[in-house]
This record gives C-alpha cells, structure tokens and sequence, in this order.
C-alpha cells in the first residue's frame, strides 16, 4: 500500500451542496434512459442530466445521489454515493492554489498536513466515453480518511465539458460492482449546451 489521497468525502459533499443553485432560463433537454429501470435525473441547477438506477436517489436538492431502499427519501448520502457538478475553468484554475488539478484520488504527498490522506489499493485509471468526450476516470479501493473508510470503492473524474466549464464526478460504492454501476452512470452524463 501506498499513502495517497483523494479530496476526503466530507469535502466532497461540502463542495456537492455549497456550489450555487441558480436557475438558467433553458432547461436541459430530455435524456432517454436505454437501461431497463434506469430513469433521467437532473442537478439541481439544469447544468448537467444523466441517467441511473431507480435505487440511486437524490439527497434533497443536492448534488449528490445515494443508494437506498426502494420508495425511501434519504436525508443524508449512505456508504454508497454518486456526486457530480459542473465548474468554470476559472474556478478549476483558482481551485489548484488549494490542490492538484484536476482532482485525484491520489494525493500529492507535498501537500501537507495530510488531515484527510487515504491509502489506495487497486488504484485503476480507466478513459470512458462521456457523451463526446473521453474522461480521465481514476478508481481504487481507498481505507482511512475522515470516515475511517476502510476497503471501500471509490472513483474521482474531470473533464472538460467545453473551452470554459469542468464536469466533476466523485463517488463511492459498497462493492466492485456497485462501483462498475457508478462508472455506467457516468458514461450518461451531458452537459447543457
């Protein structure tokens, strides 16, 4: 094992609910689900649309989705969680007087104090399609942190949308294929033109 980092969970939800909620004046357009029980979701500010399970349920008006039992509304994200936003490259830019950019589950061991430092094991990069782009998708099984995590599934994602504007996607899963799950509702993602 080796000691690395991601941006801990709670300043990854801190972020997730923070970021401003304004309302465009366009909506995003319809997204058709191609997956049997997978329904279209949309973030709070009309940016971004994708499409995941029945079972992965919005926090409130968050940014954040989080698995539970069928019918349920969660308060707060369980251990499994799916968190996604849209940044500006000036706020992407301005972001890397605090951290490395784009965003990694491995933590650059410069940085210190290490408060939220994690050790990742089966750390993974994979390229998935997004819409028309290819994202840059880092996977690992992370335990320490914050949490106290221990062995959990976890995967972070940025991509330039356009010229001006990141997607960022950050999410954790109970199992390896809860995680395969998560990478299959990130390839859904579309961004409002």
């Amino acid at each position: 094992m080796r000691p690395v980092s991601h941006v801990c969970r709670i300043f990854a939800l801190a972020v997730a609910c923070a970021l401003p909620k304004c309302s465009p004046s366009r909506r995003v357009a319809p997204l058709s689900c191609s997956e049997a029980n997978w329904r279209a979701q949309v973030t709070p500010d009309s940016m971004l649309s994708f499409c995941a399970p029945s079972d992965l349920v919005q926090v409130k008006h968050s940014r954040i989705w989080t698995r539970v039992l069928a019918g349920g509304q969660p308060a707060f994200a369980t251990d499994e969680w799916f968190t996604l936003y849209e940044l500006s490259a000036a706020d992407a830019f301005r972001e890397t007087e605090i951290q490395p950019w784009p965003p990694s589950i491995l933590h650059d061991l410069q940085w210190q104090p290490c408060v939220h430092c994690l050790e990742v094991t089966r750390y993974a990069v994979h390229w998935d399609s997004v819409g028309t782009r290819l994202a840059r998708v880092e996977t690992g099984h992370v335990t320490g942190g914050y949490m106290g995590d221990h062995d959990k599934p976890m995967l972070e994602a940025a991509w330039m949308a356009d010229s001006v504007r990141w997607v960022v996607v950050q999410a954790q899963a109970r199992t390896d294929s809860g995680l395969t799950d998560l990478r299959r509702v990130l390839r859904t993602i579309r961004v409002r033109r």
